[in-house]
């Protein structure tokens, strides 16, 4: 038996994601962030090519851009397991000064 509920509305019948505001905000939103993210890459190593014109930095300027969302998916449990103020403490380095 399938665990999945569908989503009901008052009436009584299953209402569609693409009729719900908030999910179509949502789905915009984050084409809009993808967009932007992959022109910033293009843009990043089109720069790099400009500026050395070797293939080489522009690969290795490629490879750096796309390495800390490459490593997202291992850093999340690794800081859940960090108590709190060593997680606060390597973010937000600056508030911790006491300036």
């Amino acid at each position: 038996m399938s665990q999945q509920r569908d989503a009901v509305d008052a009436t009584g019948e299953v209402s569609s994601l693409w009729s719900n505001w908030d999910f179509l905000r949502l789905l915009f939103g984050r084409f809009v962030t993808n967009a932007g993210d992959s022109l910033y890459t293009i843009a990043g190593t089109w720069l790099i090519y400009d500026l050395t014109g070797s293939s080489f930095y522009t690969g290795l300027a490629g490879a750096l851009l796309l390495l800390p969302p490459a490593l997202q998916f291992m850093s999340g449990p690794l800081v859940d397991q960090w108590p709190l103020i060593l997680s606060m403490s390597v973010a937000f380095p600056t508030s911790w000064s006491g300036k």
